[in-house]
């Protein structure tokens, strides 16, 4: 056991160096690092700058979670560990359990020991004087039922009080013992769980259980008395910490917890048991004793794999209660200076979240009920209407009871990102290698897959190949919505190397077409999908993901045809056509301001401008505004990702939805233009100003036409042109003054 403190020692502090060394050359320089390490390895004097790294990495743990191999190493596999080992199969543990009153509780507590306890054990239990003449009666009647051997039954002649009847009581083992409050109920198979690391391990002084109500120890939320989770029972809430790792999992902790309690029966002999002088009747004891078995080199660890149902029961009335924590936790403060700073700091680093987290994720992901299961999103992390769409509507599905897993892809960090939204609760993780959620998967059940987004993903044809393997494997419904056309090209937006929609190629007929394009186009597509792409590979692939989908969301009847030209083979069966609802504008202004005769034009651009939304179209028309006659201003209400200022072009830059009518208006607002290129599948930016009520020019492509053409304030131009916009624009502007 030294030996292997010592390696652990070696490895701390050989990580501790490099992380520190690392953060010490991004924040300090690499001479400064040198400085410092130099004094740190030759003088011993000093520490490296560790700070701001572990800060940066807690910050980014918070925001995005643990890494999903660390909280699948939490766990022994789907079928757990071995308990019953040859070896421990016939040690005695003797349970030890005062009682006082309580009698609600007495009748579940003994019944889980007689049914759930799988080794041999044999009750110590003391009645301390119990005011309720039911109690003797009933351990009697127990005493009978678990039998002279099993059972030693002890009662009071007046009340001592928790400290001294325990006391009491552990004088009559001889064996390894368990400390069991009566307000408790244990799951199966729990003695061997709790106590296995004290017959494996002489170091370990105690060990205590999860539990609903156990401060530290508490699950769901620590800190705090929690109820069961609500439709779970004990054992199926145990069921799932037993696919904890008990043995890759024990961590020591300042004090262990004495609602259940395993204790080594060579420790208490050793440094003896509660201080009955120093903590009266109770509270607080359990503490003392903790701390006294680590000043002499002994562990107090948790039972990770085990979770005990604590009632909580009250045995004092409030007020004696208040009085004795206050005089008790004085008294532990003036023993161990350091206690509540330990405990503190315990709190603060926090260990066992990923214990809870993902325990917490395979009871809330495997509901009984089928309808109640998770639904499994795969989503991008690159913003715009299509994220925003998903957000609102996973809000508003988990506001109702639904339970969502949503995947997604960071390019930039080639990392992805897990997030479980359950009621009140939300775990988050991250992962580089898709086989680590492969082994998560088989932990929980899903109800079906929505595919919003996987632009982006670092294996786009693996995953939807994935996603359909899922769909056959365990029969579960997918849908695909359907915000741009990556199902037909990478190049999504369809825009070719000329800067117009192509027109979707026919193939293979045309295969040189979609080559020359995709080697030569000026879109970001090949940020998201970088490499050679095979077009033929990829509507192949797609073609057979899409005749499969129970379910293909369409925007526009636009989308819906452009992908039906893409894919005939297609029925109207899984198609649904069905427009984005926009109800999130605070506030809604009808119609544009009265505008006097010497003020310019101010055209509206909403949202994100970039090539394919029409960057270099709006920079044409400002030089043609600048050369015209109309006093004209373009406002791009959004970001723009021209560096190059112009005179006659204004950005916001940044905003939020609800601003959008209150920006409208500051910039005195008179007409919209959606400059866009390519045949948008819906056109957020387009419904919200037909919601404001203002004029709208649109080019005569994709979802923003099919709208407009049923505004009576819209303005369609024929074919995507600057100087056509421009002559729409002036005309509108005729027709001001008239």
């Amino acid at each position: 056991m030294d030996k292997e403190i010592a390696v652990l020692k070696v490895i701390q502090k050989v990580r501790y160096i490099v992380r520190s060394s690392w953060a010490t050359f991004q924040n300090e320089g690499i001479i400064r690092l040198f400085l410092r390490a130099f004094s740190f390895l030759v003088y011993g004097k000093g520490v490296l700058n560790v700070r701001e790294y572990e800060k940066r990495r807690k910050d980014f743990d918070a925001l995005h979670g643990i890494t999903l191999s660390d909280a699948i190493h939490c766990l022994s596999g789907a079928e757990g560990e071995d308990y019953t080992k040859e070896r421990w199969k016939f040690r005695m543990v003797d349970i030890v359990i005062p009682i006082y009153n309580g009698m609600q509780f007495l009748p579940a507590l003994f019944e889980s020991v007689l049914k759930n306890s799988d080794i041999p054990h044999r009750l110590i239990v003391v009645d301390d004087a119990s005011s309720d003449v039911n109690v003797w009666p009933f351990l009697e009647e127990m005493k009978e039922k678990f039998g002279e051997e099993r059972m030693i039954l002890l009662k009071n002649k007046k009340n001592l009080g928790f400290v001294e009847t325990v006391n009491k009581a552990v004088g009559y083992t001889k064996n390894h013992f368990v400390l069991l409050n009566s307000d408790t109920e244990v799951p199966r198979e729990w003695l061997s769980r709790l106590m296995l690391p004290i017959f494996e391990n002489k170091n370990i002084a105690s060990v205590t259980p999860f539990s609903n109500s156990a401060t530290i120890f508490s699950f769901p939320i620590p800190q705090q008395d929690n109820d069961l989770l609500t439709g779970y029972s004990l054992s199926e809430i145990d069921a799932a910490f037993r696919l904890v790792s008990g043995s890759r999992n024990r961590i020591a902790v300042p004090t262990g917890m004495g609602f259940c309690m395993g204790i080594n029966k060579e420790v208490a002999n050793e440094i003896g048991m509660f201080d009955a002088e120093k903590f009266g009747r109770g509270f607080a004891e359990e503490n003392d004793w903790c701390q006294r078995a680590i000043k002499r080199g002994y562990r107090n660890i948790v039972a990770p794999n085990v979770f005990v149902y604590h009632k909580h029961c009250a045995s004092f009335d409030s007020e004696e209660k208040k009085q004795l924590i206050e005089k008790n936790l004085k008294t532990l403060t003036e023993t161990y200076p350091g206690y509540h700073k330990d405990v503190h700091d315990f709190i603060v680093k926090d260990p066992f979240k990923k214990i809870r987290d993902i325990v917490l994720f395979l009871i809330l992901a495997n509901p009984k009920n089928e309808p109640d299961r998770p639904i499994l999103v795969f989503n991008h992390l690159l913003g715009g209407g299509s994220a925003d769409f998903m957000t609102r509507d996973m809000q508003n599905r988990v506001q109702r009871g639904a339970q969502i897993l949503e995947v997604s892809y960071d390019a930039r960090r080639s990392e992805y990102f897990l997030a479980f939204y359950s009621g009140p609760h939300t775990i988050r993780y991250r992962f580089s290698d898709w086989k680590e959620f492969d082994d998560l998967f088989q932990y929980f059940a899903i109800q079906k897959v929505e595919v919003n987004h996987i632009i982006s993903f670092k294996y786009p044809l693996e995953t939807i190949s994935w996603i359909d393997r899922v769909r056959r494997n365990r029969g579960v419904p997918v849908k695909l919505y359907l915000h741009d056309y990556y199902a037909i090209c990478p190049n999504y937006t369809l825009v070719n190397e000329l800067g117009s929609y192509c027109g979707i190629p026919n193939l293979p007929n045309e295969l040189s077409r979609c080559t020359t394009c995709l080697s030569k186009t000026r879109t970001q597509y090949t940020l998201y999908t970088p490499g050679k792409v095979d077009i033929m590979q990829w509507r192949k692939t797609w073609g057979h993901f899409l005749l499969n989908l129970d379910e293909i969301v369409c925007f526009s009847e636009s989308s819906k045809n452009i992908l039906l030209r893409a894919y005939p083979q297609l029925t109207s069966r899984s198609l649904i056509v069905r427009p984005h609802e926009v109800n999130y504008l605070d506030e809604i202004w009808k119609g544009p301001r009265r505008r006097n005769s010497n003020e310019p034009l101010n055209v509206g651009v909403l949202g994100g401008i970039n090539f394919v939304k029409g960057a270099s179209l709006l920079k044409e028309l400002a030089l043609i505004i600048k050369k015209g006659e109309i006093n004209m201003q373009i406002v791009i209400i959004g970001e723009y990702v021209e560096k190059q200022k112009h005179k006659n072009i204004t950005v916001t830059g940044k905003f939020q939805l609800k601003d959008i009518a209150h920006l409208t208006k500051k910039y005195k607002i008179d007409i919209f233009f959606i400059p866009s290129i390519w045949p948008e599948t819906f056109s957020f930016t387009a419904e919200e100003v037909m919601q404001m009520g203002y004029p709208l020019i649109v080019f005569d492509i994709g979802a923003p036409a099919e709208r407009v053409r049923r505004y009576k304030r819209g303005i369609i131009v024929s074919e995507v042109s600057a100087q056509l916009a421009y002559k729409a624009l002036q005309k509108y502007n005729e027709k001001l003054k008239i």
